[in-house]
């Protein structure tokens, strides 16, 4: 009996080595489908798992404040998550579907990759730091990039894709892909949007860090999923009042080596 239980340890311990060696294959450097029975990295006071479609839905409580009737939500889900290898390039995909609440034409932001310390909140540039997430506008997705050469005390650059639109009550796969550039001296960066396979907005030519690097520094590389999403932009809930609440569901995050929309 002894013998035959270390059998089945050595032909489970074989497995999960074939596995992690398939996804080492694979470029998979981050991957999430709620299989598992919860919400995982993503849980939030304002997630909701879905068991039995084993999906997350975020809520984006809208709130309005009456001295300048701005509308929106304060950021949700605010944080990051490592990502299990640094990366020169890699492409972020994630399944989404906006509820049949989602009536509101605010901007916002969904989810996205950056480096060690990635720069978001209208921050000044740094050296290493960057990012490059989904945004969205009237149903029209959009790339939002924090790069080198964006003036202080602005916030990221906006690359519409008006030719899109998204639809409520539909699943989307979403994909993000994201080069840096080669060396600091090279302007040879890439953002690209996918919408179900079709490049929808782009942004090339340009630096994601700087300095005096050679080539990527490890600070500099795809470390960090960006686990920040809000709709409409609200730094602060003082003298706010909710209005309502819009939702959307989620799935199937994965973050893979290469372009691979």
């Amino acid at each position: 009996m002894k013998k035959k239980n270390r059998i089945i340890t050595s032909i489970g311990a074989l497995f999960t080595l074939m596995m992690a060696s398939a996804a080492s294959a694979s470029g998979v450097l981050y991957s999430e489908n709620f299989n598992s029975g919860s919400a995982g990295d993503w849980s939030h006071p304002n997630v909701q798992f879905r068991s039995g479609a084993n999906n997350i839905r975020i809520k984006y409580p809208q709130y309005k404040v009456n001295s300048n009737g701005k509308v929106g939500s304060h950021p949700m889900m605010v944080g990051q998550i490592p990502i299990s290898a640094n990366a020169i390039d890699a492409t972020f995909k994630y399944r989404i579907k906006l509820e049949d609440n989602y009536d509101t034409n605010m901007g916002g932001k969904f989810f996205g990759l950056g480096p060690e310390e990635p720069v978001t909140g209208c921050r000044d540039i740094t050296t290493n730091g960057w990012s490059a997430r989904v945004g969205i506008r009237d149903k029209h997705p959009q790339l939002y990039i924090y790069r080198q050469g964006k003036p202080d005390g602005e916030c990221g650059e906006i690359i519409k894709a008006e030719q899109f639109t998204f639809e409520k009550n539909k699943w989307y796969d979403i994909a993000l892909y994201v080069k840096v550039n080669s060396s600091s001296t090279k302007s040879d960066a890439e953002a690209r949007l996918y919408i179900d396979g079709t490049e929808v907005a782009k942004k090339t030519g340009f630096k994601f860090f700087g300095g005096t690097s050679s080539n990527v520094p490890p600070a500099a590389k795809i470390q960090k999923i960006i686990r920040t999403s809000f709709l409409g932009s609200m730094p602060s809930l003082s003298g706010a009042v909710k209005t309502g609440e819009v939702s959307a569901l989620y799935d199937n995050f994965v973050v893979v080596r290469g372009n691979q929309p």
